[in-house]
Protein backbone atom coordinates (compact mmCIF):
# COMPACT_ATOMS: atom_id res chain seq x y z
CA UNK A 1 0.00 0.00 0.00
CA UNK A 2 1.54 3.16 -1.10
CA UNK A 3 2.34 6.08 2.19
CA UNK A 4 -0.45 8.76 2.63
CA UNK A 5 1.32 12.00 2.03
CA UNK A 6 1.18 14.07 5.20
CA UNK A 7 -1.35 17.36 4.60
CA UNK A 8 1.18 19.66 6.07
CA UNK A 9 4.28 18.98 3.82
CA UNK A 10 1.65 19.37 0.61
CA UNK A 11 0.62 22.81 2.04
CA UNK A 12 3.79 24.28 3.45
CA UNK A 13 5.53 25.73 0.07
CA UNK A 14 3.39 28.13 -0.39
CA UNK A 15 3.05 29.16 2.85
CA UNK A 16 6.37 29.95 3.20
CA UNK A 17 6.09 31.94 -0.24
CA UNK A 18 3.33 33.84 1.24
CA UNK A 19 4.84 34.57 4.09
CA UNK A 20 8.01 35.52 2.14
CA UNK A 21 6.70 37.60 0.29
CA UNK A 22 4.90 39.40 3.32
CA UNK A 23 8.82 40.14 4.96
CA UNK A 24 10.05 41.29 2.02
CA UNK A 25 6.96 43.82 1.52
CA UNK A 26 7.43 44.90 5.38
CA UNK A 27 11.36 45.69 4.09
CA UNK A 28 9.92 47.57 1.58
CA UNK A 29 7.65 49.07 3.84
CA UNK A 30 9.92 50.21 6.59
CA UNK A 31 12.44 51.09 4.07
CA UNK A 32 10.17 53.36 2.01
CA UNK A 33 9.24 54.80 5.58
CA UNK A 34 12.63 55.27 7.28
CA UNK A 35 14.48 55.97 3.99
CA UNK A 36 12.79 57.36 1.46
CA UNK A 37 9.08 59.57 3.00
CA UNK A 38 9.74 62.77 4.57
CA UNK A 39 9.56 61.20 7.86
CA UNK A 40 13.21 61.69 9.05
CA UNK A 41 13.76 64.38 6.30
CA UNK A 42 14.81 67.87 7.22
CA UNK A 43 11.29 70.24 7.29
CA UNK A 44 13.09 73.52 8.22
CA UNK A 45 16.27 75.77 9.09
CA UNK A 46 16.41 77.74 12.25
CA UNK A 47 19.38 80.27 12.26
CA UNK A 48 20.20 82.72 15.28
CA UNK A 49 22.67 85.11 15.25
CA UNK A 50 21.25 86.89 12.01
CA UNK A 51 21.91 90.71 11.74
CA UNK A 52 21.84 91.37 8.24
CA UNK A 53 21.26 87.98 6.38
CA UNK A 54 17.54 86.96 5.92
CA UNK A 55 16.11 83.72 6.87
CA UNK A 56 15.45 83.16 3.47
CA UNK A 57 18.92 83.37 2.35
CA UNK A 58 20.25 81.08 4.87
CA UNK A 59 17.60 78.48 3.82
CA UNK A 60 18.07 79.11 0.07
CA UNK A 61 21.66 77.78 0.94
CA UNK A 62 20.98 75.20 3.27
CA UNK A 63 18.20 73.51 0.73
CA UNK A 64 20.54 74.14 -2.28
CA UNK A 65 22.84 72.14 -0.84
CA UNK A 66 21.32 69.56 0.22
CA UNK A 67 19.26 69.55 -3.01
CA UNK A 68 21.77 69.52 -5.42
CA UNK A 69 25.02 67.36 -3.47
CA UNK A 70 26.68 65.22 -6.71
CA UNK A 71 26.13 61.03 -6.40
CA UNK A 72 23.46 58.66 -6.50
CA UNK A 73 21.65 58.12 -2.88
CA UNK A 74 19.13 55.70 -2.11
CA UNK A 75 17.55 57.75 0.13
CA UNK A 76 15.92 61.27 0.69
CA UNK A 77 17.73 64.00 -0.18
CA UNK A 78 17.16 66.33 2.73
CA UNK A 79 17.01 62.89 5.13
CA UNK A 80 18.61 64.10 8.45
CA UNK A 81 20.70 61.18 8.91
CA UNK A 82 23.07 61.56 5.96
CA UNK A 83 23.65 65.23 6.21
CA UNK A 84 27.52 65.88 6.25
CA UNK A 85 27.98 68.85 8.94
CA UNK A 86 31.37 69.54 8.22
CA UNK A 87 30.73 69.63 4.51
CA UNK A 88 27.27 71.89 5.27
CA UNK A 89 29.59 74.33 7.45
CA UNK A 90 31.82 75.00 5.29
CA UNK A 91 29.43 75.27 2.14
CA UNK A 92 27.73 78.07 4.39
CA UNK A 93 30.43 79.47 5.18
CA UNK A 94 31.60 80.13 1.78
CA UNK A 95 27.93 81.00 0.01
CA UNK A 96 26.84 83.09 2.61
CA UNK A 97 30.39 85.09 3.63
CA UNK A 98 29.90 84.32 7.69
CA UNK A 99 32.64 84.38 9.83
CA UNK A 100 31.43 80.93 11.10
CA UNK A 101 28.72 78.18 11.25
CA UNK A 102 27.94 76.62 14.10
CA UNK A 103 25.31 73.63 13.43
CA UNK A 104 23.40 73.15 16.76
CA UNK A 105 21.79 70.08 15.61
CA UNK A 106 20.25 68.24 12.86
CA UNK A 107 16.71 67.15 13.11
CA UNK A 108 13.65 67.60 11.25
CA UNK A 109 14.07 71.36 12.20
CA UNK A 110 17.71 72.18 11.81
CA UNK A 111 19.35 74.64 13.97
CA UNK A 112 22.18 76.61 13.33
CA UNK A 113 23.99 79.53 14.72
CA UNK A 114 25.93 82.13 12.57
CA UNK A 115 28.44 84.91 13.23
CA UNK A 116 28.22 87.13 10.51
CA UNK A 117 31.20 89.01 8.67
CA UNK A 118 30.84 93.13 8.21
CA UNK A 119 28.62 93.45 5.59
CA UNK A 120 29.91 96.78 4.45
CA UNK A 121 33.42 98.79 5.09
CA UNK A 122 34.52 102.26 4.71
CA UNK A 123 36.70 103.25 2.11
CA UNK A 124 38.22 106.23 1.15
CA UNK A 125 40.45 107.57 -1.52
CA UNK A 126 42.28 110.70 -0.99
CA UNK A 127 39.65 113.08 0.74
CA UNK A 128 36.48 110.95 -0.65
CA UNK A 129 34.78 108.53 2.73
CA UNK A 130 32.12 106.15 1.47
CA UNK A 131 30.21 102.93 2.38
CA UNK A 132 31.20 99.82 -0.33
CA UNK A 133 29.61 96.13 -0.12
CA UNK A 134 31.70 92.59 0.09
CA UNK A 135 30.96 92.42 -3.63
CA UNK A 136 33.10 95.90 -3.93
CA UNK A 137 30.62 98.21 -5.12
CA UNK A 138 30.45 101.83 -3.43
CA UNK A 139 27.15 102.02 -1.83
CA UNK A 140 26.99 105.37 -0.62
CA UNK A 141 29.02 108.63 0.63
CA UNK A 142 29.40 108.69 4.28
CA UNK A 143 27.26 111.10 5.85
CA UNK A 144 29.47 113.92 8.07
CA UNK A 145 29.18 112.25 11.67
CA UNK A 146 29.98 108.94 10.30
CA UNK A 147 33.05 110.43 8.35
CA UNK A 148 34.26 112.32 11.52
CA UNK A 149 34.50 109.13 13.55
CA UNK A 150 36.57 107.44 10.64
CA UNK A 151 38.81 110.57 10.41
CA UNK A 152 39.20 110.88 13.89
CA UNK A 153 40.00 106.66 13.49
CA UNK A 154 42.48 106.60 10.95
CA UNK A 155 44.11 110.33 12.75
CA UNK A 156 44.55 108.31 16.12
CA UNK A 157 42.44 111.12 17.70
CA UNK A 158 39.92 108.10 18.72
CA UNK A 159 40.94 104.54 19.77
CA UNK A 160 39.83 102.10 17.27
CA UNK A 161 37.49 99.22 18.28
CA UNK A 162 37.00 96.11 17.84
CA UNK A 163 33.20 96.43 16.82
CA UNK A 164 34.11 99.35 14.42
CA UNK A 165 33.70 97.84 10.59
CA UNK A 166 36.59 97.11 8.26
CA UNK A 167 38.23 100.75 6.67
CA UNK A 168 39.73 99.82 3.51
CA UNK A 169 42.46 103.36 1.94
CA UNK A 170 43.90 103.19 -0.81
CA UNK A 171 44.76 105.66 -3.12
CA UNK A 172 42.92 105.39 -6.91
CA UNK A 173 43.42 107.77 -10.14
CA UNK A 174 39.42 107.82 -10.62
CA UNK A 175 37.00 109.97 -8.11
CA UNK A 176 34.59 107.52 -7.10
CA UNK A 177 30.80 108.01 -6.43
CA UNK A 178 27.79 105.76 -5.56
CA UNK A 179 27.79 102.79 -7.87
CA UNK A 180 31.71 103.18 -8.71
CA UNK A 181 33.19 99.10 -8.22
CA UNK A 182 36.43 99.67 -6.45
CA UNK A 183 37.32 96.08 -7.07
CA UNK A 184 35.69 92.59 -7.69
CA UNK A 185 34.13 90.53 -5.33
CA UNK A 186 36.76 87.92 -4.51
CA UNK A 187 39.33 90.66 -3.95
CA UNK A 188 37.05 93.01 -1.77
CA UNK A 189 35.71 89.16 0.42
CA UNK A 190 39.68 88.53 0.53
CA UNK A 191 40.38 91.68 2.28
CA UNK A 192 37.45 91.61 4.61
CA UNK A 193 38.43 88.08 5.80
CA UNK A 194 42.46 90.20 6.12
CA UNK A 195 40.90 92.68 8.65
CA UNK A 196 38.71 89.74 10.25
CA UNK A 197 42.42 87.80 10.74
CA UNK A 198 43.53 91.35 12.33
CA UNK A 199 40.85 91.43 15.01
CA UNK A 200 40.79 87.64 15.71
CA UNK A 201 44.57 88.17 16.43
CA UNK A 202 43.81 91.34 18.90
CA UNK A 203 45.25 93.71 16.74
CA UNK A 204 43.35 97.25 16.51
CA UNK A 205 44.42 98.88 13.77
CA UNK A 206 43.32 102.78 11.94
CA UNK A 207 43.19 101.49 8.49
CA UNK A 208 44.36 98.39 6.11
CA UNK A 209 45.94 98.98 3.14
CA UNK A 210 45.42 96.84 0.12
CA UNK A 211 48.32 96.16 -1.96
CA UNK A 212 49.05 97.36 -5.26
CA UNK A 213 49.01 95.87 -8.84
CA UNK A 214 50.80 93.07 -8.65
CA UNK A 215 52.43 93.34 -4.97
CA UNK A 216 51.93 91.09 -2.71
CA UNK A 217 52.40 92.94 0.24
CA UNK A 218 49.71 94.65 1.87
CA UNK A 219 49.95 96.60 5.32
CA UNK A 220 48.04 98.05 8.05
CA UNK A 221 48.22 101.64 10.31
CA UNK A 222 48.45 100.09 14.26
CA UNK A 223 46.61 102.21 16.63
CA UNK A 224 49.77 103.49 17.56
CA UNK A 225 50.47 105.18 14.28
CA UNK A 226 53.50 103.49 11.89
CA UNK A 227 52.86 101.30 9.55
CA UNK A 228 53.07 97.71 9.59
CA UNK A 229 53.97 95.31 6.41
CA UNK A 230 52.52 91.73 6.00
CA UNK A 231 53.27 89.15 2.91
CA UNK A 232 50.23 87.72 1.33
CA UNK A 233 51.42 84.96 -0.23
CA UNK A 234 52.54 83.65 3.14
CA UNK A 235 50.17 82.59 5.88
CA UNK A 236 49.04 85.31 8.09
CA UNK A 237 48.34 84.35 11.67
CA UNK A 238 51.83 83.64 11.86
CA UNK A 239 52.85 86.69 10.56
CA UNK A 240 49.99 88.30 13.17
CA UNK A 241 51.51 86.59 16.20
CA UNK A 242 54.53 87.24 16.02
CA UNK A 243 53.85 91.39 15.75
CA UNK A 244 51.17 91.05 18.55
CA UNK A 245 54.18 89.58 20.51
CA UNK A 246 57.08 91.98 19.46
CA UNK A 247 54.31 94.92 20.39
CA UNK A 248 53.72 92.84 24.10
CA UNK A 249 57.81 92.77 24.68
CA UNK A 250 59.52 95.54 26.37
CA UNK A 251 61.36 96.41 23.64
CA UNK A 252 58.17 96.92 21.41
CA UNK A 253 56.47 99.03 24.31
CA UNK A 254 59.52 101.61 24.20
CA UNK A 255 60.57 101.45 20.31
CA UNK A 256 59.01 104.16 18.14
CA UNK A 257 59.20 102.86 14.08
CA UNK A 258 57.71 104.57 11.28
CA UNK A 259 57.21 100.54 9.95
CA UNK A 260 56.95 97.22 10.95
CA UNK A 261 57.97 94.57 8.93
CA UNK A 262 56.59 91.17 9.93
CA UNK A 263 56.77 89.34 6.55
CA UNK A 264 59.03 86.84 8.19
CA UNK A 265 57.52 84.60 10.94
CA UNK A 266 59.10 85.00 14.24
CA UNK A 267 61.71 87.91 12.71
CA UNK A 268 60.62 92.08 13.20
CA UNK A 269 62.23 94.74 11.03
CA UNK A 270 62.01 98.42 11.68
CA UNK A 271 62.32 101.60 9.58
CA UNK A 272 62.96 104.04 12.30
Amino acid sequence: MAAREHPRAVNSTPKRIILALFGVGALIGWYYVLMISDLFAVKGIEASGLKTLSRYDVEREVLTYLDTRTGWRPWHARHQWFVEGGALKAFLEDQLFVERVDIVSIKNILRLNIVERASKVIFYSHKQYYWADAHGIVTEEMPLEERKLAQARILGQRQAQSTDPPLIHQDLDDLIDVGYRITDAKTMRRWIEIVSDLQRAGILYREFIPPRGTSTNAGFISHDGHRVVFDLTSPLTPQFDTYVTWRESKEGRSIEAKQVDIRIPGKIYLQP
